[in-house]
């Protein structure tokens, strides 16, 4: 049986304009209900509504709250009723990702030219990027390919200087 790969444009998954532009949008439409920069510190559910707390003593009501914050940061809050303790040794314990993004600019897409989509998986052990993809603009200008670099050797990159990444390469 024939193995079928569907190749999809950059431009499918770019938004003209930012994808920060989908809560800015958001946030102009719920108005003042929207509010920055107010750490939460409690959260109590064990009522008919959820009760939130903030740093400085706000207090606010809602049916449901989503919580969108790195895991690590919920261990600053306080539950009602309190979260199962095993969870919190799982989140102490779950380091976040590590990735470097890294850019490269071209006078033109020469990879569109030759019928490519940018788009590379690399397995060498040697190589510090781990995939890359076309991070071209949506209307063509400004030609680029992002690469990834990935976990452990992340890790180890952000440790070097300048001129100790630039000597790996050679």
């Amino acid at each position: 049986m024939a193995e079928v790969l569907e190749v999809h444009k950059s431009e499918e998954r770019k938004f003209v304009g930012g994808s920060g532009q989908i809560s800015e949008k958001i946030m102009a439409r719920l108005q003042d209900r929207v509010k920055l920069e107010r750490p939460v510190i409690r959260l109590d559910q064990s009522g008919e509504v959820v009760i939130v707390e903030t740093l400085n003593h706000e207090v606010y009501q809602s049916k449901f709250v989503i919580s969108a914050i790195p895991p690590v940061l919920t261990t600053k809050i306080h539950f009602n009723p309190e979260l199962p303790p095993i969870r919190n040794q799982l989140i102490h314990r779950l380091p976040m990702g590590s990735v470097i993004k890294c850019m490269v600019y071209y006078k033109e897409a020469f990879w569109r030219k030759m019928g490519c989509c940018g788009c590379m998986m690399i397995e060498d052990e040697d190589t510090p990027i781990g995939f890359t993809l076309d991070d071209t603009k949506p209307d063509g200008s400004a030609p680029a390919i992002i690469g990834f670099i990935l976990s452990r050797k992340a890790s180890l990159f952000a440790n070097l200087s300048k001129e100790e990444r630039s000597q790996s390469n050679k």
